[in-house]
């Protein structure tokens, strides 16, 4: 598969389009299965669970490092893999964007620690409900976790993520920890670099060998597949320097801030911010916990300002659910 192609759903995917929408439009752009065929939605899905684009190589038991070009780091990896296992738990009607679920793959059960999916019913009157619901609790009936309220926790989840946001000293901790990471040199570029070494000692040697006089149709071949795949290594290298810039720190908070400037109302933004800044959420009966992506600090809201956050809401037509919820601890384990 051609390693560009490869590298646009990997990222296309990591950053929340779905895999059909993906599709859609390789089909558009004409391109083709290994058969010559129309590509299909298990053609996408295929190539996300493919750790050959890790570099590696898997035999039975054995599990060779660098073996390939590298063509998606582990951490962009990673976050497919948990979107792909998240949009298996969802249910069919989180395809319709009426019903969008934000916290869908991020969401799990205090009770048991499995997935909580979205879920909806019609009331007295014609009214739809949503709520959160523990797949075990709804499907298997293995564990007793009560649904909680969809738009209930959801602007939890989003009050308490614009408090970091409005945060100067937790964006000022961010902001150093991604400029200091910056010098880091990522695990993909690290594998590459050492691809591209051992492939320059394998033409090397080959070399030596020809200029020995030994001279034959398997080695030229050889030399020339490794002298393509140098080439390939040396893009690839020269493609990640581009794509990730060092940025000032002060780059990097102009970045956190553009996110505290999100609307509330456009769940295609809120979205893209959940992604981002939280990492998981856990519903027990009595507490909330909300995991977010950050490093070398912890937050609890205690029951006193709880109570006072609920007043708030209480005031508010938009928050009318807030009234009867059970006593909120919020912890912020930070995570990057």
């Amino acid at each position: 598969m051609n390693a560009p192609i490869v590298k646009d759903i990997f990222r296309r995917y990591s950053e929340g389009e779905s895999t059909k929408s993906i599709l859609n439009s390789l089909k558009v752009q004409g391109v083709k299965n290994q058969s010559g065929k129309t590509p299909t939605y298990n053609f996408v899905t295929g190539i996300l669970k493919n750790r050959r684009y890790l570099g590696e190589y898997r035999f039975k038991d054995t599990v060779a490092e660098n073996v390939f070009p590298i063509l998606v780091t582990p951490e962009v990896f990673d976050i497919c893999q948990r979107q792909l296992a998240a949009n298996q738990q969802r249910p069919a009607h989180f395809k319709d964007v009426k019903d969008k679920y934000l916290l869908t793959g991020k969401i799990f059960c205090g009770h048991c620690g499995g997935h909580m999916s979205g879920v909806s019913g019609t009331g007295t009157g014609g009214i739809t409900h949503r709520y959160y619901h523990c797949n075990a609790a709804k499907r298997k009936k293995l564990c007793d976790k009560k649904r909680i309220k969809k738009d209930l926790i959801e602007n939890i989840v989003i009050d308490y993520t614009f408090n970091i946001l409005n945060d100067k000293s937790i964006i000022t901790d961010i902001a150093e920890a991604c400029y200091l990471s910056q010098n880091k040199e990522n695990t993909a570029l690290i594998g590459m670099k050492s691809r591209l070494q051992q492939t320059e000692k394998e033409i090397d040697n080959i070399i030596s060998a020809i200029k020995q006089g030994i001279i034959t149709n398997t080695i030229t071949e050889t030399l020339k597949n490794l002298e393509t795949e140098k080439e390939q290594l040396q893009t690839a290298i020269l493609q990640e320097q581009i794509e990730r810039p060092i940025m000032s720190k002060e780059e990097i908070k102009y970045w956190l801030h553009r996110f505290s400037l999100m609307n509330r109302k456009n769940e295609n933004e809120m979205q893209i911010l959940i992604k981002t800044f939280v990492n998981s959420i856990y519903v027990y009966d009595d507490k909330i916990l909300i995991m977010f992506n950050y490093r070398d600090g912890e937050r609890c809201i205690d029951a006193e300002e709880i109570k006072k956050y609920m007043h708030k809401k209480e005031n508010s037509d938009n928050h009318k659910d807030y009234q009867s919820s059970p006593l909120l601890v919020f912890v912020f384990v930070l995570n990057v």
